[in-house]
């Protein structure tokens, strides 16, 4: 695929209409409701989350299908300060085994609610959120969480990792370097991988579809280019754009995903990027 062949089909992905699963009603009210950020994109309800352990079941994020699970993703904005709770409170619903945060670590932005630990802990409505470790590399940092709610007994208690992604600026549309992206992309999957069963992976950042959708993405290519030997990455973000409508809207993000393919091909045969012993 040249570059001017990524342009072309970029152009037309951008004149396909995708199919509506949601009734234009139901998302209009969603768009006025005080848990959506300004801009944020509005979820549909065939793949929405709900919520059965707070006072509403409403929260802004979507079920993503992975390559080879169901729901292997919940992609979905950063949570806002009037929905905190309600961000925790799913994450300990789904039982999700890490948690990828791929806002600017700069971010300055009055419309973020903070669920992340000051100390060493932090009670969020009827949650408490513990971090025993934070683990700084080169261009991410790992935090050990655990959730546990508060008020009941044997409730039971959360573990899981904290992944925060560093080096993308809010004023870049893609990370800066494709094979640093992949690597973290991939790490990510291995910890999910190595709990034994599956577990799902919460993806967010402010809008909920752009730099989210894009993680998954490159997931879902990658296991694509090991597994089958063949990717249609046109296929794959359209399946995702069903899903978020408004992920996918630049054309840096698109040429991204080919990068991708062009770096796991040059690179899985020296077996840099695919260590299977974690995998299988």
């Amino acid at each position: 695929m040249t570059d001017n062949k990524i342009s072309h089909q970029f152009q037309t992905f951008t004149e396909v209409i995708i199919p509506k699963t949601f009734d234009r009603k139901s998302s209009a009210q969603k768009k006025i409701r005080k848990e959506n950020r300004k801009g944020a994109d509005i979820p549909g309800d065939e793949y929405r989350v709900r919520l059965n352990s707070t006072k509403h079941e409403y929260i802004n994020a979507v079920y993503v299908n992975g390559y080879e699970n169901p729901y292997k993703f919940i992609v979905t904005q950063t949570p806002m300060p009037n929905t905190v709770e309600d961000f925790i409170s799913m994450i300990y619903q789904e039982k999700c085994a890490c948690i990828v945060d791929l806002d600017d670590g700069n971010l300055n932005d009055k419309s973020v609610g903070h669920y992340l630990p000051q100390d060493r802990k932090v009670s969020i409505g009827h949650f408490q959120v513990a971090c025993k470790n934070v683990e700084t590399l080169e261009h991410y940092i790992i935090r050990d969480l655990t959730i546990s709610r508060t008020g009941l007994h044997l409730s039971g208690e959360l573990h899981l990792k904290h992944y925060q992604y560093n080096g993308w600026s809010q004023s870049e549309k893609v990370p800066p370097r494709v094979e640093q992206f992949l690597q973290f992309v991939k790490n990510v999957e291995n910890e999910a991988k190595g709990q034994g069963e599956e577990r799902t992976i919460v993806v967010h950042c402010l809008t909920g579809a752009e730099r989210s959708c894009l993680f998954c993405a490159v997931s879902i290519i990658s296991e694509k280019c090991f597994f089958e030997k063949e990717i249609s990455v046109l296929n794959t973000i359209c399946q995702l754009r069903s899903r978020r409508k408004t992920a996918f809207t630049d054309l840096e993000q698109f040429r991204f995903c080919y990068q991708a393919v062009n770096t796991i091909s040059e690179t899985s045969g020296k077996k840099q990027y695919y260590n299977m012993s974690q995998l299988l």
